[in-house]
Formats: structure tokens, C-alpha cells, sequence
């Protein structure tokens, strides 16, 4: 959809406008997205981006992350602000994956109980992987 963002996803609302006489009509609310330039390796893309996602931060969180890693795989060597951006963008990714799945709090019992026939399996692996990723970076920070 070209009125999403292509970080968070959000996307137009439909719903109801009621004026003052009460007369109702259907609209849409659209959010503000604007338009970047983004440069992924040594490519320029153009992404749109809603502007919470702008001043939260996320959209340089994520830069930085494609910015440190290494071109052919391997080793990440991370100073103390890029492991931060790794922290920041790490959770927002597992938030979004966690929303999506619906998971809660005994996410673990579910992981353990499902099986490869089930579609969700894959996403919980990748889900507690991020995790595993998370709490190694957070442990090697202090």
C-alpha cells in the first residue's frame, strides 16, 4: 500500500465521520507517512516512513543495524551507541513479531507444545531466537 509504513504498518483507518447535525458518511484517516531516502548497502531506496516512527527513533535504528553488518557475513564488532541502536531495533522487531503471533507472557509452554506442522512454529523459533539475541547483547553491554 503506498499510504502505509513500511516500518510499523500502519495503514489507513476506515471508520465514520458524524457532523454536528449527526449526518454520518464513511472516510478514511489516512497517517502521515512521508517519503526517504534511505541508503541500504550501497543502494538508495525510497521508503515511506510515518512520522512517529521518524521521531522514535526507529527509522536510524534501523539504519545503523544494516550499517554494521559485515557485507559477507560474519563477525559484528559493535561500539557502546551501536549496540544501543541494535537493542532498540532488536525489540522493535520482537515486538511487532509478538503482536502479530498474539504471544503472551507463557509464549515458552507454546513454543514447546507446537509442532513443525504448525505455521506459527517458525515465527516462535525466530521470535525466541530475537530474544536469545537480545539478552546475549544486553549481558555483554554490562
Amino acid at each position: 500500500m503506498a499510504r502505509s509504513c513500511q516500518i510499523c504498518g500502519k495503514a489507513p483507518v476506515h471508520g465514520h465521520q458524524i457532523s454536528h447535525a449527526h449526518n454520518v458518511s464513511s472516510r478514511l484517516w489516512y497517517p502521515n507517512v512521508q517519503r526517504l531516502k534511505v541508503i541500504v548497502g550501497k543502494t538508495r531506496r525510497r521508503m515511506r516512513v510515518c512520522t512517529r516512527c521518524l521521531r522514535s527513533g526507529k527509522v536510524a535504528a534501523a539504519q545503523t543495524v544494516l550499517d554494521t553488518l559485515p557485507a559477507g557475513g560474519g563477525h559484528v564488532r559493535l561500539g557502546p551507541e551501536d549496540a544501543q541502536a541494535w537493542l532498540r531495533a532488536l525489540n522493535d522487531v520482537r515486538l511487532a513479531i509478538g503482536t502479530v503471533l498474539g504471544i503472551t507472557e507463557d509464549y515458552e509452554d507454546e513454543l514447546e507444545a507446537a509442532s513443525w506442522s504448525d505455521p506459527r512454529s517458525a515465527y516462535l523459533e525466530v521470535y525466541h531466537w530475537l530474544g536469545y539475541l537480545q539478552d546475549s547483547l544486553v549481558h555483554a553491554l554490562w
